[in-house]
């Protein structure tokens, strides 16, 4: 954690505490310290745009190295598969299909679903749902679940990329938060 004192204008040097207590000053600083940006909430920068978009639920998975190899056959595998069936309508995202590393991301709709909707054995069948493998044809094919986290989806930027001095910029995560799959028109 950092903590970002802006100095008057006619003086543009930024001083920067870091959470281990050193402190440095600069003329300059480029922010890209993430979404919740203390930088830019230091420099006074709101944010605009639509802050629930969507409630989805993460199910976060890593496959055994058979079923890994089984979904990876083909070479040319995306980063995103959307899956529309009747037991399941969800987005999987693949981080490393090799080490059988995915997220599968679930409309979540609150508060008419609770985290008791998202128990392990429904989440696992979703899985399996969404995998379009037979679980009981596939011989040794299994996967473990890593975590079940809900997670709001925004489409936001900030009101300006530089603070009133400028000699602070935001990048990144720090100027922005939009949907991972793409910025849907922002």
């Amino acid at each position: 954690t950092e903590k970002i004192h802006p100095e008057s204008e006619s003086q543009p040097i930024i001083s920067i505490q870091t959470s281990h207590g050193q402190v440095y000053q600069t003329r300059y600083l480029i922010a890209a310290d993430g979404v919740h940006s203390f930088a830019r909430k230091s420099f006074g920068i709101p944010m605009m745009g639509n802050r629930s978009m969507q409630n989805l639920m993460n199910i976060h998975f890593r496959t055994n190295p058979k079923l890994s190899n089984m979904l990876m056959e083909d070479s040319d595998q995306a980063m995103l598969h959307f899956v529309y069936n009747s037991h399941l309508i969800g987005a999987f995202v693949c981080h490393d299909g090799r080490r059988g590393e995915w997220v599968l991301q679930v409309p979540f709709f609150p508060p008419y679903q609770t985290m008791d909707d998202f128990s392990i054995d429904k989440v696992r069948d979703m899985v399996w749902a969404g995998l379009g493998v037979d679980r009981h044809e596939a011989n040794e094919c299994d996967f473990d679940v890593l975590s079940i986290r809900p997670w709001t989806m925004s489409s936001l930027v900030a009101q300006s990329y530089v603070n009133k001095s400028n000699n602070m910029i935001l990048v990144g995560d720090a100027a922005h938060a939009f949907p991972p799959a793409g910025g849907f028109g922002m």
